[in-house]
């Protein structure tokens, strides 16, 4: 899945990337089919457009980067996509007002861009461009679009700027759980609410990034991120469905079916191994994860888990042997995982 990750680097300013993520190519698609030009002026039209957005969702990011800069914390980079933007700090700002401020910097620098972008378009008689008309409509668009995605982005839903603001405020006044379970509590309703217009206006773009938020609400709180695993996994993934549920012969079969469609998918085998692993049936483990290993050599995940078998058998010369392969393919990749929670 390294494919959802990738992104082209584009500059720098000052050490900190600025990074197109690939699904910015459907930007181009997608802004077509809104303006469906007919002419070389509507192409033209269309291509400002594009690109005013592009640069507005970039000033959007630089100015969080500028207010993490501004205390102290570094920035990895800006990256681009097709929903918005991130940027990666190096570390989360210890005190909550610092968070606040990053938070809030991308917000008013979205809002100060509508408001150039409104002057632009009623100064706009007084420039001289040979396509005055497109101009003006152009500079409108633009301050629309920029209020626009300041009223989505300052709504109190994690984890949108607005959410995050929320966050910051609670957690300077209630502390970091009571934080966590207020900015949930307010997120879920406005969640639903944004999910009921996708849903009546048939905006899958809007739905799709639902889904995405519904996933980020449920890291406030370890019990709903359970019941959101749960039920992704029920509607995509059958087999994770029952080994969260603890259900692992139930598990295995459908491991079994998945192995049948997709003989040579490493992570069919890995999952059914676990089950076989945590059903005491070690044999049938074994037999998997070198399958696995076939498939995938260099997979850590297997190569852990094989690791983890050795060491449930005490054959701790062998597990430590595995267990430090894993370690030099994945320097992060933690020693004994399983093995040392089964018994």
């Amino acid at each position: 899945m390294k494919w959802l990750t990738l992104s082209w680097l584009v500059g720098r300013i000052r050490g900190m990337e600025i990074r197109f993520h690939f699904s910015m190519l459907f930007s181009v698609i997608i802004t077509y089919f809104i303006f469906r030009p007919v002419n070389s002026r509507d192409g033209l039209f269309a291509l400002l457009w594009l690109i005013g957005f592009v640069l507005s969702i970039f000033l959007h990011e630089l100015g969080h980067a500028l207010a993490a800069k501004l205390v102290r914390v570094e920035v990895k980079s800006i990256v681009i996509w097709l929903l918005g933007g991130f940027t990666n700090l190096s570390r989360e700002p210890e005190k909550s007002l610092h968070r606040l401020s990053i938070y809030a910097a991308g917000p008013f620098v979205t809002i100060l861009l509508g408001l150039v972008f409104f002057v632009a378009f009623y100064g706009s008689f007084n420039l001289p461009f040979l396509w005055i008309d497109v101009s003006k409509m152009l500079f409108l668009s633009l301050a629309i679009v920029n209020i626009s995605l300041f009223v989505v982005n300052v709504l109190p839903v994690y984890p949108l700027d607005g959410g995050n603001i929320l966050h910051a405020l609670m957690e300077l006044l209630f502390g970091r759980s009571n934080a966590n379970l207020i900015t949930m509590i307010v997120s879920i309703p406005i969640l639903l609410c944004l999910i009921g217009f996708g849903i009546f206006t048939h905006d899958y773009i809007l739905l799709a990034f639902c889904i995405l938020i519904a996933l980020a609400i449920g890291t406030l709180n370890r019990q709903t991120q359970h019941w959101i695993n749960l039920g992704l996994s029920y509607l995509f993934k059958r087999a994770g469905y029952y080994f969260l549920q603890g259900d692992y012969e139930r598990a295995a079969q459908y491991y079994t079916r998945d192995i049948e469609r997709e003989s040579g998918q490493v992570n069919h085998y890995i999952g059914r191994a676990y089950c076989y692993l945590l059903m005491l049936q070690k044999e049938r483990a074994l037999a998997d994860v070198e399958r696995a290993l076939i498939i995938a050599p260099n997979n850590v995940i297997a190569i852990q888990l094989h690791g983890d078998i050795y060491a449930i058998e005490k054959n701790y010369d062998a597990a430590l042997e595995i267990f430090e392969r894993a370690h030099q393919l994945n320097p992060n990749w933690g020693n004994p995982s399983l093995a040392a929670g089964l018994f």
